[in-house]
């Protein structure tokens, strides 16, 4: 049995680019789906995809959206922890600052390439 060799970081740096590529493509292919932004940084913040999504009636909806992809522990659901949440969440009051377009409500996904598939949780965590 042979040990697993190690990414380099430019290695893990073009998955990275390639999972959210994906991620951007499975996002744009549902319908009333508008891209704003991808890999959105600020002082402190960072989001990867930043949607605008048409909701019941019309309306419209800010989706920020984080996009992991893992095949080790923690999962890539597991690594979104609250230190990731405080940075998205930075990213996000930023952007919204700046923003004006229809949406009337804001809410924050993740999209997790596990096991050769996708899992998308839609609202996975409020901020106050």
């Amino acid at each position: 049995m042979s040990t697993p060799i190690p990414w380099t970081p430019s290695q893990r740096t073009a998955a990275g680019r390639e999972i959210e590529r994906q991620a951007l493509n499975l996002a744009l292919a549902r319908k009333g789906v508008r891209l704003l932004a991808t890999r959105f940084r600020c002082r402190g913040g960072e989001v990867d995809l930043v949607l605008e999504c048409t909701q019941g009636e019309g309306g419209k909806e800010l989706v920020f959206v984080e996009v992991r992809g893992r095949s080790t522990w923690p999962t890539a659901l597991e690594s979104v922890d609250w230190a990731k949440r405080r940075k998205i969440a930075r990213a996000a009051r930023v952007f919204l600052a700046g923003y004006r377009g229809p949406a009337k409500s804001v809410r924050m996904d993740v999209m997790a390439w596990e096991q050769g598939k996708w899992t998308w949780i839609e609202d996975a965590w409020r901020e106050s």
